[in-house]
């Protein structure tokens, strides 16, 4: 039984109680008069205090609503989210395959009219600035050499996607949004373990010695830069 009826029951024998503990000593009275005396000394105990109750239970039914609605808001709230996040995985895995469809037109121009695609390609560059460092290069030369072996703009091809797809992530995934930096920094860590290791290392020597906007802003992107010292991929490296 619900204890607030109880608690109107246990009100109403102790008015009646406080009654016939009063009055015990009189006999039942045939009188009309008498028993609506009667039911007005009971309704003005019982009046206040069921009012009282009433009053309890208003506020509790207003706090229950209160919490009703707050755990409303809640589900709302992540279904929102959830919706958002599929949403952003849609977008995300377009990119990472748009990424690697654009990787297998990557080549460079080493030799005049002589170009290595792909891995090859990335691997011949990383020799060349070995060597070229080993003679004692500096930045400046190596950026010349990066340049001028990259006539089609690979590099900044296949860079640009990679600042295009942590973009997307800072944007849809921002604070304003409801998310988290440890949402952005998962997502990114996604990025980069999903991504060919020689498109990382075409971003990595991008970042180093290109001076494209979207090479500065990966360098100025303080989340992606944890990401990269985590996974032990170091800047500079060249």
């Amino acid at each position: 039984m619900n204890k607030h009826i109880i608690a109107a029951i246990l009100c109403m024998g102790i008015a009646l109680g406080m009654y016939g503990l009063n009055f015990h000593t009189y006999q039942i009275s045939d009188d009309v008069n008498d028993w609506g005396q009667f039911g007005g000394y009971v309704g003005g105990i019982l009046t206040p205090i069921l009012t009282f109750l009433s009053y309890i239970m208003l506020v509790k039914s207003l706090s229950l609503q209160n919490e009703t609605n707050a755990a409303l808001r809640e589900e709302s709230n992540l279904n929102v989210k959830n919706e958002k996040i599929r949403s952003f995985e849609v977008h995300f895995f377009n990119l990472i395959d748009a990424q690697r469809d654009t990787f297998e037109h990557f080549k460079l121009e080493f030799d005049k009219d002589k170009f290595v695609s792909s891995v090859s390609a990335v691997r011949e560059l990383e020799d060349r600035i070995e060597y070229m460092r080993d003679n004692n290069s500096n930045d400046i030369a190596l950026t010349e050499f990066i340049k001028q072996v990259d006539s089609h703009e690979k590099i900044y091809n296949t860079q640009r996607v990679f600042y295009v797809i942590t973009r997307m992530i800072s944007l849809k995934l921002s604070d304003e949004n409801g998310f988290t930096r440890e949402d952005r920094m998962v997502q990114l860590t996604t990025l980069v373990n999903f991504t060919e290791l020689s498109i990382l290392r075409i971003v990595l020597i991008s970042m180093q010695f290109l001076s494209y906007k979207s090479s500065k802003l990966l360098r100025d992107n303080d989340e992606m830069l944890d990401v990269l010292k985590d996974l032990k991929l170091p800047l500079d490296q060249y």
